[in-house]
């Protein structure tokens, strides 16, 4: 009964501050403060939002302005928004997520799992269609936009500029999500016999 309070889930639990110790747990790593954070089974879910909060506001502010954009909502209020999401994700993932957690004073890290190695832990299915719709999603975006500053007859004042800057950064960033996913595809390809469920104790 004692192992069981450490079956962790590993799956999309990585990151740049991820790290895992003696134990199997996934551990989330604070540098400055040599303190680190036991992430359970129970918290998976809530970090993998955090673990997205540089995403999330960015489609915030897409999804604010196609629902709005053409009602008049300004472009700048959508980038606001997204700001707004932004700030309120990292200061609940500071000072609310982290703090619950079990904490390891002057934590020292060890073992960092790879990122793909972590991601390929899902299905090959699902890290197959991520990798191709992620670039199709920010294609699409960028062709909305392209719609919404007049086409061919683009000019460049501060509303299309803002226009076209949200777009390319989206653009990015659905190629860059699109690529992990695929490295991880491949990966877990590449190594099937290391990517199945933990073996039982």
């Amino acid at each position: 009964m004692a192992n069981k309070s450490y079956q962790y889930n590993k799956e999309s639990v990585s990151g740049i501050h991820i790290y895992e110790d003696e134990k199997g747990r996934k551990i989330y790593y604070q540098p400055r403060r040599m303190r680190g954070f036991v992430i359970k089974d129970e918290n998976v879910k809530s970090y993998q939002v955090y673990a997205n909060r540089f995403m999330i506001p960015v489609l915030a502010g897409l999804v604010a302005y196609i629902a709005f954009g053409e009602s008049g909502l300004p472009i700048y209020v959508c980038l606001l928004l997204a700001l707004l999401v932004f700030v309120i994700l990292q200061y609940r993932f500071h000072k609310v997520f982290l703090p619950a957690l079990i904490q390891i004073q002057h934590y020292i890290p060890t073992s960092k799992p790879s990122m793909t190695a972590a991601m390929a832990e899902q299905e090959s299915w699902r890290l197959l269609s991520k990798a191709i719709l992620y670039p199709i999603f920010g294609i699409l975006v960028v062709v909305l936009f392209y719609q919404r500053t007049g086409n061919g007859n683009i000019t460049m004042d501060a509303k299309n500029i803002a226009l076209i800057g949200f777009g390319a950064l989206i653009l990015i960033l659905s190629i860059i999500y699109g690529l992990f996913n695929l490295k991880a595809f491949l990966y877990r390809r590449s190594h099937a016999a290391d990517t199945t469920q933990p073996k039982a104790k």
